[in-house]
């Protein structure tokens, strides 16, 4: 055998070695990834890790606890690794009262709810109630009772908007013992409030606070000592305000 014939068959045989080393190493591959898909099957099935307990936190006011529970119950039959957990979040917070909520898994078989009341702060008219940050929500069947809220009103859409001002209005009201019954924001952005002594203000569209402002100032001079003969305080001027009297019997 001449060199050269030496030198061919030793280069066949390094890449016959080559080919059995890239089939050896894609056999492996392929029978790793049967095995891991093979084991995944089996830790998802439900009999294999079932969850054994749920835990739910928050603060329950309004919540009913057993329609929370009916409403993860289903979702606990996949199994611990099967949860859907987005599905369970959206099913709990379907419910009434129910602000937002976040589920986890907690090892080694347990699945941990977490929810945040809603906190209403007013009604919304015509319908629902809506909370301190201005977001509309329909309470279900467990309501409030009636008068035990503000009533605000206002174009679709605008709760935050009305609830800010709400807030702000309530602020300035403080100082003379009044507070807010009804708040309304009409259509061309006008504004009108009832106080819990039954006055009426219309402060229109401008200048609200400042409008709100000239009213504290001069309350207890001008508007306190007539209270029970005023109808409404018309604030829509520049430099004053107008009163209409109530009519007498």
């Amino acid at each position: 055998m001449t060199k050269r014939q030496a030198a061919r068959k030793n280069e066949q045989i390094q890449r016959n070695r080559r080919w059995l080393k890239r089939a050896g190493q894609s056999l492996a591959l392929v029978a790793g990834i049967a095995v891991i898909a093979t084991a995944g099957r089996w830790l998802t099935q439900p009999s294999t890790l079932p969850v054994g307990s749920v835990h739910i936190r928050g603060t329950f006011v309004h919540v009913d606890r057993e329609e929370l529970r009916q409403a993860v119950e289903p979702f606990v039959k996949a199994g611990f690794l099967g949860l859907d957990m987005n599905g369970i979040r959206r099913s709990v917070e379907e419910l009434a009262w129910v602000r937002q909520a976040s589920v986890r898994r907690s090892w080694p078989a347990a699945l941990a709810v977490s929810i945040e009341e809603q906190r209403a702060a007013a009604v919304w008219a015509p319908g629902g109630l809506i909370n301190e940050r201005g977001e509309r929500f329909v309470p279900g069947e467990q309501g409030l009772a009636d008068g035990e809220l503000p009533v605000l009103s206002g174009p679709e859409g605008s709760e935050g908007k009305v609830m800010a001002r709400f807030r702000g209005m309530k602020g300035k009201l403080a100082a003379l013992g009044a507070s807010i019954t009804h708040l309304e924001m009409d259509a061309r952005r006008a504004w009108r409030m009832q106080l819990n002594s039954g006055l009426t203000l219309r402060l229109g569209r401008r200048e609200i606070d400042d409008r709100l402002l000239r009213f504290v100032r001069t309350y207890d001079g001008a508007i306190a000592p007539h209270l029970e003969t005023i109808e409404y305080v018309d604030l829509r001027y520049t430099n004053g305000f107008a009163v209409q009297w109530k009519k007498s019997a």
